[in-house]
């Protein structure tokens, strides 16, 4: 006689009633991720447009609270609600004729962003292990920026070029952020028991995003993230 819990897990909440196993799971969950940015993020100071943001990096963090739902005994359907804090930064290196040489400069921009993110998602274990695999669905609700312009000397301009090395720009902005903007991913994991109605769930995502975060111009924002939660029957 074979036996399908919920989850996978061989919990027996009731020992004549083996399949009445949790299908609800409340999660903590925290995660953080790589960002690749690319993009052309128009770049002015007051009414002189610059230059233009093409590529950078970054990090994001994450944390908040999520839900697992067993529709079958394999396949869960996912829910969560998070804080995201983002830190980009991106380069652009432009050159200044002066009499007899170039000063080159790097235009610098380092963004600090704050989301909050909704996100559904399927996972699907991989048959007789706990190992999985899912889709997911994010959406994130714009908040709040602070955005840092630097124009920094290069080292190729000579050393008695009387720019200073670096110069804070005061006046400068980009494009307004989209009030939200969406993303998909797929990722991979393990489900861990701990105890009885209780395991905990770690994984990997990679992301990629499909609207970019600024109105008027293009920023693309790609991820590989770590996450870990735990999860506990309701």
């Amino acid at each position: 006689l074979n036996i399908a819990f919920s989850q996978g897990f061989n919990w027996q909440f009731n020992s004549r009633f083996p399949n009445l196993n949790p299908k609800l799971f409340l999660a903590l969950q925290s995660d953080y991720s790589i960002l690749s940015n690319s993009g052309a993020i128009a770049y002015n100071e007051g009414s002189f447009s610059c230059c233009e943001f093409s590529n950078g990096n970054g990090s994001q963090f994450s944390y908040g609270l999520g839900a697992e739902y067993w529709y079958f005994d394999e396949a869960a359907l996912l829910i969560s609600i998070n804080l995201n804090s983002i830190d980009a930064n991106f380069s652009d290196k432009r050159q200044i004729p002066r009499r007899e040489y170039y000063l080159v400069t790097n235009y610098e921009l380092a963004a600090k962003l704050m989301f909050i993110n909704f996100e559904l998602a399927i996972k699907q274990r991989i048959p007789n292990t706990f190992f999985y695999v899912g889709l997911s669905l994010k959406s994130n609700t714009f908040i709040s920026s602070t955005l840092k312009f630097d124009e920094i000397k290069d080292s190729e301009t000579p050393a008695n070029d009387p720019f200073q090395n670096r110069y804070n720009i005061q006046n400068a902005n980009i494009s307004n952020f989209n009030t939200m903007n969406f993303a998909v991913g797929i990722f991979f994991g393990y489900d861990f028991s701990l105890l009885e109605g209780i395991y905990l769930s770690p994984n990997f995502e990679y992301y990629i995003p499909i609207s970019s975060l600024l109105i008027d111009s293009d920023w693309f924002s790609y991820g590989t993230k770590f996450k870990i939660k735990i999860l506990k029957n309701l």
